[in-house]
């Protein structure tokens, strides 16, 4: 499974009930592709190979991107302990 999609930086993450649907989407959007007779076998293209289509990305409707607490961006506050 391609972890690069929006799955994997939601909020939600953790207790989605779309994840395993909207994952099987992506991957078989992600593994689309075309079969043509050639020669004596069959030449397969995948369609995210093809350089003049433009790419395809499923959006999920209740994503959040997770916002990184102040303290895991490093941040420091005036009148912290440290």
């Amino acid at each position: 499974m391609n972890q690069n999609f929006q799955c994997a930086s939601c909020l939600h993450r953790n207790v989605c009930m779309h994840k395993d649907k909207f994952s099987e989407a992506h991957e078989a959007i992600y593994g689309a592709s075309i079969a043509k007779p050639e020669g004596e076998g069959v030449s397969v293209q995948f369609v995210r190979d093809i350089h003049w289509i433009k790419k395809v990305e499923l959006q999920c409707t209740n994503y959040l991107p997770e916002v990184p607490k102040p303290r895991e961006m490093g941040v420091k506050f005036a009148n912290a302990p440290d």
